[in-house]
């Protein structure tokens, strides 16, 4: 399993994520600030639409954090560090 995360530049709650994912799993960052970072989260959003939960005014949360399988399938959609963590050790949320 790895991560791509989507992020925004100056983000806290992105570089707290940022920092927790090193070393703990591979994966990459894309900027939703720049257009190759969109385009590659357009690509896959029809996969997760289902899986996203919006902010109350319609918006994507940031960040996204996608976890997928050898063959870039999305296994799993975070946007806080309890539910990354809870990916990355397998365990159910109390």
């Amino acid at each position: 399993m790895k991560y791509l995360l989507f992020s925004m530049p100056a983000c806290p709650k992105c570089a707290a994520i940022k920092e927790h994912l090193q070393g703990n799993i591979e994966g990459e960052e894309h900027s939703l600030a720049d257009s190759e970072g969109v385009l590659k989260f357009r690509k896959l959003y029809p996969q997760i639409k289902d899986q996203v939960t919006r902010n109350e005014d319609g918006s994507l949360p940031i960040p996204t954090i996608l976890f997928v399988n050898e063959t870039n399938e999305v296994m799993n959609v975070a946007h806080d560090l309890d539910k990354i963590k809870q990916i990355i050790e397998n365990k159910p949320l109390v």
